[in-house]
């Protein structure tokens, strides 16, 4: 489960901080929060991460140094690059700022001094919580679709189970580009929320949904493509 970097600045350990976007995306997915002075860090992340740093670890760096730090952080494809000004740099050293701008990596300002582990703490917190009600949605979708599966409700039923599911309307698209069957009107460019069908190693189309863009409805649209899938495969 990921927080949005949105929903990650709203926390209140970190409006203490008076954090500002200076490039990226709010939207970006965060699925954790690390916080490291170290210089070479990227090499001990996975990706997706937001990393917290006072930038200790470039103090008397060079721009070269600095440009290889930034660098780093683009290749392993941290979420976002969280830099407090105050304590080590009076400002974001513009080498990494211009650096990470037209990267995917968010790049925050943080004016006032916070404790990291105040952060941390928190944004862990909710991102298990969440991950936590993700699981039952999972479960829950997957009950409801077996169900009908059992029951030979077909691919329409199928659809009909994720509208009631996401309280938005489902379609399946074949792969040709036609729409084969639908709980309602999905609008053509609602392809946030869409998964591929395939059915042994052959891709038969996808299921597009115009429900909002959440980690529950992406795991029930996910459930939902697999459901598709072996209602393809059986008949």
């Amino acid at each position: 489960m990921a927080l949005t970097l949105a929903e990650l600045l709203a926390l209140p350990a970190l409006t203490a901080a008076d954090p500002r976007l200076v490039s990226g995306d709010p939207k970006r997915d965060v699925r954790w929060v690390h916080t490291s002075e170290i210089f070479d860090i990227a090499t001990l992340l996975k990706g997706g991460e937001a990393l917290l740093t006072s930038g200790l670890g470039l103090v008397a760096a060079s721009d070269a140094r600095m440009r290889a730090y930034a660098q780093s952080l683009i290749e392993i494809d941290v979420g976002a690059l969280l830099f407090e000004v105050g304590r080590t740099f009076s400002e974001i050293p513009a080498v990494i700022a211009d650096e990470l701008r037209g990267s995917r990596v968010a790049l925050v300002r943080l004016d006032g001094v916070v404790p990291f582990i105040d952060i941390t703490e928190s944004a862990h917190r909710l991102i298990l919580d969440a991950e936590s009600l993700t699981l039952r949605a999972s479960d829950q979708a997957t009950r409801r679709l077996m169900d009908v599966l059992v029951k030979g409700g077909g691919v329409s039923a199928v659809l009909s189970t994720l509208a009631e599911l996401t309280g938005a309307p489902a379609a399946f698209i074949d792969a040709e580009g036609r729409e084969v069957a639908a709980s309602g009107t999905v609008p053509p460019n609602a392809r946030e929320l869409e998964r591929p069908v395939e059915v042994f190693g052959e891709r038969r189309g996808v299921i597009r949904s115009a429900a909002a863009v959440t980690a529950d409805h992406r795991v029930v649209i996910d459930r939902g493509a697999a459901a598709v899938a072996l209602e393809l495969a059986r008949s």
